[in-house]
C-alpha cells in the first residue's frame, strides 16, 4: 500500500451491547467510526495507523488506488423541480417533477412513464427547472359551445408558466411565486392559483396553531384577505406534472434499503 491512495473512506467497526429496557435483555449493536478519508496518501505513518486497526480486529480490508480521488458525490439535497423528456414509443413525453438529485429525477420520471405508457422508453433529456409550484387539478371532461354554432367541442387545457404576485392586506406584504398550472386560459390560471393560496394559508395557520404561534405576524397575515395578480402567463410544452407522492415514495424506499444494509 505504500505510496498509494485510499480509494474509499476507511471506517473501523466494533460490537457493543446495550440493555433493551422494554425487553429486559442485552442487544448487540455494531458501531463504526471514520478513521481515514478517501484520497489519503499512504505513507509509512498512515500505514502504521491502519495496521494498528487491522491487528485490533477493527478492519478487515482497505481499497487502494494509484490515482488520488479526493472528490466525492454529495448525497441527495432538498426537493427541487426537474424537467425530464422521455421517448415512450412514438410519443415524446415532457414531465415536470420534484426530486432531490439527478438520479432521483430519472428514477421518478421512469416510474411515472412505466405506470402510464406501454412498451419501451428512453430518456432524451433531463435538466433542473425554475423553482415553482405545480398545480394540476383533475378536471371532469367538459364541453364548450362552438362560436360558429356547430357541435360543442371538448375543452382543451394546456400548461401555463405563470408569475403571480400575492399582496397580503394585513401589512401590505407582497410575495411573487412561479406556478406551473394546467388550465384552459389565464382566467382559470388565476382561479386555480387563488384556490391554492387559500389552501396554503389554511394549512400554515393550522401548523402555527399547533406550535402555539398565534401571536406571530405570519399567523395574523395568513388570516387576512389578499390581492392576487397574474404578472405573466405563457404556455409551455409539458405532458404532465408528476405527483409529489411518487417522489417521496422513491426516497423512502432508498432510506429503507439503507436501514436494511
Amino acid at each position: 500500500m505504500l505510496g498509494m491512495y485510499l480509494a474509499t473512506d476507511v471506517r473501523r467497526s466494533w460490537d457493543e451491547e446495550f440493555v433493551d429496557e422494554d425487553k429486559g435483555e442485552a442487544v448487540p449493536v455494531t458501531r463504526s467510526e471514520l478513521i481515514m478519508e478517501q484520497g489519503t496518501y499512504l505513507d509509512a505513518d498512515q500505514i502504521s495507523k491502519l495496521m494498528f486497526h487491522f491487528q485490533a480486529g477493527e478492519l478487515t480490508e482497505v481499497e487502494v488506488t494509484d490515482v488520488q480521488r479526493s472528490g466525492r458525490p454529495l448525497g441527495p439535497g432538498y426537493f427541487k423541480p426537474w424537467k425530464v423528456t422521455v421517448q415512450a414509443g412514438t410519443k415524446t413525453v415532457v414531465l415536470l417533477l420534484y426530486a432531490r438529485s439527478l438520479e432521483g429525477a430519472l428514477a421518478v420520471g421512469g416510474e411515472y412513464v412505466a405506470r402510464n405508457y406501454a412498451g419501451g422508453y428512453a430518456f432524451n433529456a433531463v435538466q433542473g427547472f425554475k423553482d415553482c409550484i405545480f398545480i394540476q387539478k383533475d378536471f371532469k371532461e367538459e364541453t364548450g359551445e362552438d362560436v360558429f354554432g356547430g357541435e360543442e367541442k371538448k375543452v382543451e387545457r394546456a400548461f401555463y408558466q405563470a408569475e403571480v404576485g400575492v399582496l397580503w392586506i394585513w401589512d401590505d406584504f407582497e410575495t411573487d411565486r412561479l406556478f406551473i398550472v394546467l388550465a384552459k386560459d389565464v382566467d382559470e390560471v388565476r382561479e386555480l392559483v387563488e384556490e391554492w393560496v387559500r389552501d396554503y394559508a389554511a394549512r400554515e395557520r393550522k401548523r402555527l396553531e399547533e406550535q402555539s404561534s398565534t401571536e406571530s405576524d405570519s399567523y395574523k397575515r395568513l388570516g387576512c384577505d389578499f390581492d392576487l395578480s397574474v404578472k405573466s402567463a405563457t404556455k409551455i410544452p409539458c405532458t404532465a406534472t408528476v405527483p409529489m407522492e411518487l417522489s417521496k415514495d422513491y426516497y423512502e424506499s432508498l432510506e429503507e434499503e439503507a436501514e436494511e444494509k
